[in-house]
């Protein structure tokens, strides 16, 4: 992946929040969250070349053309957002399963226009060449809007189906695709001209090629050519295994099909040849787009875009988070960030690009907690009761602990380099840093030890489900105090660099506790979001962990939100 420019975005964000509040950053954060949460369902390339992507989340998403960081999430429809079109103008229009069809401006991505008219499901929309938006529905009818009052000036009715696509034709005649035919109107009197019975299941999406001729995509798993002027079929394209669900034509005429046999294939403008199969998706292909540059954009029921080279058709990008929950963070001692998740994996990611520099995916079991030894290599602790140890360098695991009779949910380091963990069989180890022998074993407290930590004199922070944190004596274990002001699980802890205390909640905050007289100096209310964990960075900002795979960096002495970036 590329650079992602976090600090430029996030300077850009700011300004445009009106009267910004830094104890509510979240809610302004949640809005660039960066990955879809479900299928993503259409794309389109605007016209500076930046992605718009619709999804079943309600959402649209704007993407970067060069880095594919994701520059805004639009908000808004009800429910899915299944089409896209763009005007003349460079607007963005959406349509939904809300029954709406919403206008969108193409520089501030408000909302321009919210469109009613459609009983049913908005499944496809194609603007005209006299700029005016055609949209085609669930509700067997087919509209067209004006462009610039946005009202209804035809509705054709007589569909006996649903509308499932829309194209328009060079001489400005509308193709719909419906049930197994697709139908041309007439571009002024709207009237119907033909009727081709095209495939033997419905036809679910359209295409005009640079020559003209109609490609038509089926659920009956073919592709088939039909000349613009006699409509006679000049190809029926077989290749797919299951329904070709949608179909581009690429800057040198070629076509491109996405399928939900998990493939994309490139087809010769000509000869229609399969030249290229890229079998490298683990779901469904659902929609496709264009890039200016000519690589192509796919969209997946994974809720995944990813970009493909247009020669080499190898993957250049994937916009998309870890696949489940960031459980553990930690700091390596070159900057570096560590993350375990619920998706069975760890990641490396680089400092100051954010770029992800390694996986390790040979647990096969989520990471619950992470640590950082003295001589930089890192212990994870899973939930199969074992702690592992990998090499700070070649990221192999060295060492496998076992001792644990439920999951190891904390880890943390001693003074003297040992390493002390937590689980939730309700004990505490101290394990040995040379031979990784366990040295003492504690009982917690009477609910489970959910995170721990280890103060720069030697004592130990314990957090728990009862929503308290304790203090233990480094020596004795005995109890010196305990603190209240959470109202759920205590989750995460860790040292700040000048000796205080950072805990997260599933409360949704994050409080600063002083280390001597262990008062609350600050609560961070995160808004809706569980810190699911915490880490310091060299230069001592606080780096927090949230539950949708979003991560926020916290200034020091102001705890205001510096920075963000989600997993990539």
């Amino acid at each position: 992946m590329k650079k992602l420019n976090i600090e430029k975005l996030w300077d850009t964000w700011k300004k445009k929040v009106n009267n910004f509040n830094r104890e509510y950053l979240p809610i302004y954060i949640d809005e660039l969250n960066y990955c879809h949460k479900d299928n993503v369902m259409c794309l389109q390339i605007i016209s500076n070349g930046n992605i718009v992507s619709g999804s079943d989340d309600k959402t649209l998403k704007i993407w970067n053309k060069d880095t594919f960081e994701c520059l805004k999430t639009i908000n808004g429809h009800e429910y899915g957002v299944k089409c896209l079109a763009i005007m003349q103008s460079g607007n963005i229009v959406s349509g939904s399963r809300d029954k709406t069809i919403k206008i969108w401006d193409k520089n501030t991505f408000e909302c321009l226009k919210t469109i009613n008219g459609h009983k049913n499901s908005v499944a496809g929309l194609a603007v005209m060449q006299n700029g005016n938006i055609v949209s085609g529905s669930v509700d067997e009818t087919i509209k067209i809007w004006d462009k610039d009052t946005f009202e209804c000036l035809k509705t054709i009715n007589g569909q006996n189906y649903c509308v499932i696509c829309l194209a328009i034709m060079h001489n400005d005649n509308i193709v719909s695709g419906s049930n197994k035919n697709f139908k041309i109107f007439d571009k002024a009197t709207f009237q119907c001209l033909e009727t081709i019975n095209s495939h033997t299941k419905c036809v679910v999406c359209l295409k005009i090629m640079q020559n003209g001729n109609i490609a038509s995509g089926s659920d009956d798993g073919t592709i088939k050519i039909w000349d613009q002027n006699t409509l006679e079929c000049l190809k029926t394209i077989n290749g797919h295994n299951k329904d070709v669900d949608c179909l581009e034509i690429m800057q040198n005429g070629n076509i491109v099909s996405g399928s939900p046999d998990k493939t994309i294939k490139i087809w010769d403008k000509d000869t229609f040849e399969c030249l290229k199969t890229i079998n490298e998706h683990d779901k469904c292909v659902v929609s496709l787009a264009i890039m200016q540059n000519g690589n192509i954009v796919s969209g997946s029921l994974g809720n995944a875009i990813e970009i493909w080279g247009k020669e080499n058709f190898e993957c250049l990008g994937v916009l998309k988070g870890h696949s489940n929950w960031i459980l553990c963070l930690s700091i390596m001692p070159n900057g570096n960030i560590v993350t375990g998740s619920d998706d069975e994996t760890i990641k490396i990611w680089d400092k100051d690009t954010f770029e992800c520099l390694k996986t390790i995916n040979d647990q096969n079991i989520p990471e619950m907690c992470l640590v950082i030894m003295q001589n930089g290599n890192f212990v994870s602790g899973s939930d199969d009761k074992t702690i592992k140890i990998f090499d700070k360098d070649t990221f192999e695991c060295l060492k496998t602990l076992n001792g644990h009779s439920e999951c190891v949910v904390c880890l943390a380091i001693m003074p003297n380099g040992n390493i002390i963990s937590g689980s939730d069989d309700r004990t505490i180890k101290i394990w040995d840093k040379d031979t990784f022998e366990c040295l003492r074993t504690e009982n917690g407290p009477n609910s489970s030890v959910d995170c721990l930590t280890v103060m720069q004199n030697g004592n130990i922070v314990l957090g728990s489900w009862d929503n308290t944190i304790k203090i233990l004596e480094k020596n004795t274990f005995e109890c010196l105090k305990t603190l209240n002001g959470h109202t759920n699980w205590v989750l995460c802890l860790t040292i700040m660099q000048n000796g205080n205390i950072v805990s997260g909640s599933r409360d949704k905050t994050i409080k600063i506790w002083h280390k001597d007289t262990f008062e609350c100096l600050k609560t961070i209310n995160c808004q809706n979001r569980s810190v699911e964990c915490l880490a310091i960075m060299q230069n001592g900002n606080i780096v927090s962990g949230y539950d949708n795979n979003l991560i926020l960096i916290f200034d020091k002495n102001f705890f205001n939100c510096v920075s963000f970036f989600s997993i990539i």
